[in-house]
């Protein structure tokens, strides 16, 4: 298994973040002047989930990290897997709503292509994104796809960006989030698929990512969002309903627990001391989140998100048992 946390990532960012990166023969430098290099450029290309993760993750830099010059792009397309994102580069379809945040929130540009968003920028992180339908499935990664995107993403950056894996949260089992008009197929195919488990579709999720995904020298480091998920439902004992929004979309507070592991991981931490966050501002949410108004952070809520960080952090692929 990759050491692929902290010290990579840490390194990597205090070399080719603030101090500027180095030209060689494979990476030639970067066309750009000290203050565009002092930015740290993040795009992620996903789907519905992806847009959840990084909703807040911006507040959560400013208020950890403000002395960091931050850029965050989100792909979005709904329900959008690997191999969606091939056929959308392969037939040159302006398939997804371009989000883009420097600091005065998300702004969005619909029917944006693929190779459009990764010129836009000098992209220092690229992070990559499955479907959670059939991330729990071995043949999903018994294919090509992941290499050809892999590839793709390579040729059409200026400066090959670091890229990075996020491993996401299994749906939710409560009765109650499922009876809120979700698509039957959802239903067929976690029943089918996973039993209506969630802990069966994360171990799975977990391990296919660790054969197939992680073991691409491509990839610099994974996000394990689903581990702090699962870590936070079975050893916080954490009900569904706190987490999650609807059948597979996370509430603020999930969105706030993802903002964090993402945080973590890009800037290479094995740890984090404490959370700072206590009001997120109601401009900085999705129109789509629960509740009205700020959201206002219990110590509670920030122990949860404290012990289910750290633990991700230090157990990428373990599960907690249900108790």
């Amino acid at each position: 298994m990759k050491k692929f946390l902290a010290l990579l990532l840490a390194a990597w960012m205090l070399l080719s973040v603030l101090s500027g990166c180095q030209k060689t023969e494979e990476n030639p430098e970067p066309t750009q002047s000290k203050e565009e290099q002092a930015v740290l450029r993040v795009l992620t290309i996903g789907n519905s989930h992806t847009v959840d993760a990084n909703l807040l993750l911006y507040h959560v830099f400013q208020t950890e990290m403000p002395e960091q010059k931050l850029m965050l792009g989100n792909l979005y397309h709904s329900g959008c897997a690997v191999s969606q994102h091939v056929s959308h580069f392969k037939l040159q379809l302006p398939a997804y709503t371009y989000y883009k945040n420097t600091g005065e929130g998300w702004k969005q540009t619909p029917q944006v292509s693929l190779e459009s968003a990764l010129k836009d920028q000098v992209w220092d992180v690229v992070i990559l994104h499955e479907m959670n339908t059939g991330a729990g499935v071995e043949q999903t990664y018994q294919k090509d796809h992941y290499q050809e995107l892999l590839d793709y993403v390579n040729q059409q950056t200026e400066y090959p960006p670091k890229i990075i894996w996020n491993l996401s949260w299994a749906n939710p089992t409560s009765q109650k989030l499922w009876d809120q008009g979700f698509p039957g197929l959802w239903t067929g195919s976690y029943r089918e698929l996973y039993n209506s488990d969630y802990v069966t579709m994360f171990t799975q999720m977990a391990y296919y990512t660790q054969k197939y995904v992680m073991a691409k020298e491509e990839f610099s480091a994974m996000i394990p969002t689903g581990t702090a998920f699962c870590y936070a439902r079975n050893e916080l004992g954490q009900a569904d309903e706190v987490l999650f929004r609807d059948y597979t979309h996370i509430s603020d507070y999930g969105s706030l627990l993802a903002a964090y592991v993402w945080y973590a991981t890009l800037t290479g931490k094995t740890e984090i001391t404490q959370v700072n966050v206590d009001i997120i501002p109601s401009g900085m949410r999705c129109a789509q989140m629960i509740g009205k108004g700020d959201i206002a952070v219990t110590q509670e809520m920030k122990d949860v998100i404290l012990q289910s960080v750290n633990f991700a952090l230090k157990n990428p692929w373990e599960i907690t048992p249900v108790k």
